[in-house]
């Protein structure tokens, strides 16, 4: 199997969307000898900032010597940005060969009736992350959960710490509609007398994981109540002194823009101390410039400086607002929107929040069938703004704002999907 027909085989198999159980993962990783045994994880589930947090993480434990394997989803222009080994995607022809073995093991369980169905891609994608960092002999994983926990594919493994940074309501169809439902699903990674970090700022959330944590006699530790910070320069990339209730990491430089990312840093250096515990070596140079070094597409992301473009994956209001504060504080005026998000997402409550900051907002057609229409977007907006001009497509918008004048910024947000079509327009001029 060649690459190009690797893609076609994944690509395929989204025909199956998104069916939220462990049986499928299990059979697969048995019959390929469970993998993810043979080295320890982290998983990280969360509404918001658990990509962030896992890139962090993972960046931490490369400075400190380990080889790490990193596991986040979505990917922006290409599949092999999903899974990395100490800074390094996985090549296509990697790519290529996992997914020829895996579909010849597919086939062979299908036709045995031991699995009574196709998995799905994301369930095929992760045991390909699985197997890769196997044979890459990895020293540790770091697991982005995809939606999430309790019935997430991710959730196959026993992780040396459980971390939940946050939890709003997102992907209400698969989740509940609250956040007691929502936080349940999520709480679903605390194992057995495991240890379980959360960044949640909502009570009730917290309720949930402690009822959860007394059930499994696991232990909870929260990082507002252990760690604490001090903002020392309020650039885009913050500087802030870091210090926990054992330790004292002075200043800091984050790698990632916007303050709101202090709180998975802090998360961070909070599951570094635990796995310190367990024979880890993580010095607090590692940390340090582990999250100095970060870096992770996507997020607040300037792909230019002079007149300044931003990108960011916010698709929901709690999202959303992070993005709202950062851009007043330093996008004040004469800011450019282009906004496109998927149907089945909050869009009146996130078009209240972000619309009013631009001079004008751009809709743009997406590539994806999921994606809201233009013209229902421009009707839903016009209570929050009244410059709202659809494009047939991404390139299109990329035209309009082309021409932009001097110190005028663009910020493209709403989807994981326009930002990915923004990056690959870019590249490709």
């Amino acid at each position: 199997m060649d690459y190009p027909q690797a893609i076609n085989y994944l690509h395929g198999l989204r025909q199956f969307g998104i069916r939220l159980g462990l049986k499928a993962i299990t059979t697969l990783l048995s019959s390929l000898g469970n993998p993810h045994h043979s080295y320890p994880s982290i998983l990280i589930a969360g509404t918001n900032g658990k990509g962030s947090t896992a890139a962090m993480l993972s960046s931490v434990l490369c400075e400190a010597g380990y080889r790490v394997g990193l596991y986040t989803s979505p990917h922006l222009v290409a599949l092999e940005e999903r899974i990395v080994v100490n800074r390094r995607q996985i090549s296509p022809a990697e790519v290529a060969e996992l997914i020829g073995h895996l579909k010849k093991v597919i086939n062979y369980l299908m036709a045995k009736g031991k699995l009574s169905q196709c998995p799905t891609f994301f369930e095929v994608l992760t045991a390909l992350a699985f197997n890769y960092f196997s044979q890459q002999k990895v020293n540790i994983a770091v697991l982005e959960v995809g939606l999430g926990g309790r019935y997430d594919a991710t959730n196959v493994v026993e992780p040396l710490v459980s971390v939940i940074t946050s939890v709003s309501k997102d992907h209400k169809e698969h989740l509940g509609s609250t956040v007691e439902q929502i936080a349940w699903e999520k709480a679903g990674i605390i194992k057995r007398r495991g240890r379980v970090v959360a960044a949640c700022r909502s009570p009730t959330a917290i309720s949930v994981l402690e009822r959860e944590c007394q059930h499994q006699s696991a232990q909870l530790w929260q990082t507002r109540k252990e760690v604490s910070f001090r903002i020392r320069e309020r650039g885009i990339f913050p500087i802030f002194d870091l210090e926990t209730k054992k330790d004292l990491y002075g200043s800091v430089r984050l790698g990632l823009a916007g303050e709101h990312q202090i709180l998975n840093a802090s998360t961070v250096a909070l599951v570094a101390e635990h796995i310190r515990e367990m024979n880890f070596t993580v010095p607090h140079r590692s940390v340090k410039e582990g999250l100095a070094r970060v870096r992770f597409p996507g997020r607040l992301e300037i792909i230019a400086q002079s007149p300044p473009f931003i990108l960011d994956g916010a698709h929901n209001p709690e999202a959303v607002g992070w993005l709202r504060r950062f851009l007043r504080q330093y996008f004040p005026e004469r800011l450019t929107l282009i906004f496109a998000i998927m149907r089945n997402k909050e869009i009146e409550k996130v078009m209240r929040i972000i619309l009013p900051l631009a001079r004008r907002v751009i809709l743009p057609r997406l590539r994806v069938d999921r994606g809201a229409e233009p013209a229902n977007l421009r009707s839903l907006g016009r209570r929050y703004h009244c410059h709202l001009t659809t494009a047939d497509s991404v390139a299109e918008a990329m035209k309009m704002v082309s021409s932009r004048t001097e110190g005028e910024a663009v910020c493209a947000t709403g989807s994981f999907y326009l930002v990915g079509e923004i990056k690959e327009f870019w590249h490709s001029i």
